[in-house]
């Protein structure tokens, strides 16, 4: 029947996948020095926590006005 062996044309099929071999080979290696990677911490301390929090307000938008913002969408 010709059956397809690796003796056929194995050397064909490989030369022909090799870039994405390649490309399976980088992208593995990136994610392997990405977990080794420490994250950057920045260090934030007690007084600069009032800048960094959301100001509380009872209500940014007033209650009547959330229709009025619901109907021009």
């Amino acid at each position: 029947m010709g059956a397809h062996t690796i003796k056929s044309h194995g050397v064909k099929v490989a030369r022909i996948h090799m870039h994405d071999w390649i490309i399976l080979i980088l992208l593995v290696a990136i994610e392997a020095v990405l977990i080794f990677i420490e994250p950057f911490h920045r260090f934030v301390g007690e007084g600069m926590m009032t800048d960094l929090m959301y100001p509380l307000k009872p209500n940014t938008v007033p209650a009547w006005a959330v229709p009025v913002c619901v109907q021009n969408k």
